[in-house]
């Protein structure tokens, strides 16, 4: 299980469909329109190294180091619902993009 601090979660959107792009990083499952904007959708257990989930139903629009990039999940619990341990990831530094040079 994953943990996102509230501060960062700008949206859940349930069941929306994605664009792939070819030969995007692993990870990356495709392309969000939005409320007028793209956002990239990545699969966190992708980026995590974790088995892959399958089909995860939900998009977390979280905001990434000032950019809205999107992280598949299969179910978003309330607050205060725990079970088993819980990881918090660095979500802005896992999900900001890139400098190159």
């Amino acid at each position: 299980m994953l943990a996102v601090p509230l501060s960062l979660v700008v949206q859940v959107i349930d069941r929306a469909r994605l664009s792939p792009v070819p030969l995007s990083p692993p990870g990356h499952r495709g392309l969000l329109y939005h409320g007028r904007a793209l956002h990239s959708v990545w699969d966190a257990a992708s980026l995590l190294g974790w088995p892959d989930p399958g089909n995860p139903g939900m998009i977390l629009l979280l905001d990434a180091g000032g950019t809205t990039a999107g992280v598949l999940v299969d179910r978003v619990r309330a607050l205060g619902e725990e079970e088993g341990p819980v990881r918090r990831p660095h979500w802005d530094a896992l999900l900001a993009p890139q400098e190159e040079g």
